[in-house]
């Protein structure tokens, strides 16, 4: 498999991964690591990163939401 295959097939992973994981840091751990590897996949269109840097904002506030130091 070359390697840029085997990013692919991480990167749907993650994907699947994101969706269902519930915990926020945990997602935006995820969301950090797709951008790696949408770049090493050569998928760095333009939909595919505004979507992870949407969701790693989202992710982001939902963490500072929770925070208890306010």
């Amino acid at each position: 498999m070359a390697a840029v295959e085997h990013y692919q097939k991480q990167f749907e992973l993650l994907l699947l991964w994101i969706q269902i994981t519930t915990d926020p840091s945990v997602k935006l751990r995820l969301v950090q690591r797709a951008v790696e590897l949408a770049s090493l996949a050569n998928r760095s269109d333009h939909i595919t990163l505004l979507a992870l840097e949407t969701a790693a904002t989202d992710l982001m506030e939902q963490l500072q939401l929770q925070s208890p130091l306010k």
